[in-house]
């Protein structure tokens, strides 16, 4: 975050997540990445809510044939696979 402001609406975690794990995958990192619950300090955004657009992020990228589109607000989810 460039400006400390309430991030607490957007889907800030799930882009921020998503770019580190990109990274990761793309320069083939070994070991473990540790990472706080982004957006939760400053930006005002729940720690569940963090979890839920980080986990998204990891699904997306990870496992993308698997991920499950959902509003960040909301708990339905339905099936779609992703290219």
């Amino acid at each position: 975050m460039r400006i400390s402001q309430d991030v607490s609406t957007t889907t800030n975690a799930y882009v921020a997540f998503r770019a580190v794990l990109q990274c990761v995958l793309q320069h083939k990192v070994q070991g473990q990445v540790l990472c706080p619950g982004f957006c939760t300090m400053v930006g005002g955004m729940s720690p569940a809510m963090s979890a839920k657009q980080m986990r998204m992020a990891y699904d997306s990228v990870v496992r993308p044939r698997q991920t499950l589109v959902t509003t960040f607000g909301e708990e339905t989810l339905s099936p779609r696979t992703c290219n």
